[in-house]
């Protein structure tokens, strides 16, 4: 064979999977555009009235920066600041975090109990847009001047345990009582004026959740009524309904069992908030 010839052969077989699929010749994409949100903290406690502040990371990766907007829903009569913002992630190939902080306010009116935030970033990029969404619960507790009573608190030990721990919306903290394995523990909640409640939340603490335990109310502290009894609970984080909302200016949770703990059977109790009536 002529040496134009094999030559001619040779270019036609190096050239026959560009003209028969034109697609193989661009390279893939090392770096698609990839977002995901992260909201912190998960749930925040705020009073009625009150200001919760949100921290949402936007990460992406992609071969370029990714310019987008961040949504963040607005629950009716609620004000979110901001609740629309534009971004950008300074990627160029490696994941990369770009923070965002978004003020949450519930009215002074706001009935007791968790809204869910639903957050969305997406890329305003035409050709290859990239979406995506989490969620962040925001708690409606006790109003201003609300005090919590213990029937005991352990030793502090480098840390505080007390009472109020339990209504302060910090979930770093909590009430320790001071009675190992001994029952029942008792954490009263006075507010400052009558509220209609229909049911509590409780968090718990995972060296030793709360198993068993009672929620009763009362007008005057004096006189109590049993609204809910639960038993064999495992859940860190739940709510409790009663049968029926009712109105009172004193909630107890009365708790005759913890589950074991190397650290000590005693009751941790990270928040109780009340439930809207």
């Amino acid at each position: 064979m002529r040496p134009a010839v094999l030559l001619g052969v040779l270019l036609a077989l190096l050239l026959q999977p560009l003209l028969l699929s034109p697609a193989a010749a661009v390279e893939d994409d090392p770096f698609p555009p990839r977002l995901r949100v992260v909201a912190e903290p998960v749930t925040s406690f705020v009073q009625p009235g009150g200001t919760a502040m949100i921290t949402i990371t936007v990460w992406g990766q992609a071969r370029d920066p990714i310019d987008g907007v961040l949504r963040v829903s607005r629950p009716s009569g609620w004000q979110v600041t901001p609740a629309e913002q534009p971004f950008q992630v300074p990627t160029h190939g490696t994941p990369v975090p770009v923070e965002y902080t978004v003020q949450v306010t519930p009215p002074a009116d706001a009935d007791f109990g968790r809204e869910t935030l639903k957050i969305t970033a997406r890329s305003t990029d035409s050709e290859a847009p990239v979406k995506a969404a989490t969620e962040a619960a925001v708690a409606v507790s006790w109003p201003a001047g609300t005090t919590a009573e213990a029937s005991s608190v352990h030793p502090p030990g480098g840390a505080s345990f007390v009472a109020g721990n339990a209504i302060d919306g910090d979930v770093s903290t909590f009430w320790n009582d001071a009675t190992v394995a001994a029952y029942p523990d008792e954490l009263t909640v006075i507010t400052p004026e009558p509220i209609k409640i229909s049911g509590v939340g409780i968090v718990t603490h995972s060296a030793g959740w709360i198993s068993d335990f009672t929620v009763q109310t009362s007008t005057d502290g004096e006189t109590w009524s049993t609204r809910a009894t639960v038993k064999g609970n495992s859940a860190l984080d739940r709510e409790v309904p009663f049968r029926r909302a009712v109105t009172a200016s004193q909630v107890r949770i009365v708790v005759t069992g913890n589950a074991p703990s190397s650290f000590g059977e005693f009751t941790r109790l990270i928040e109780l908030t009340p439930l809207g009536g």
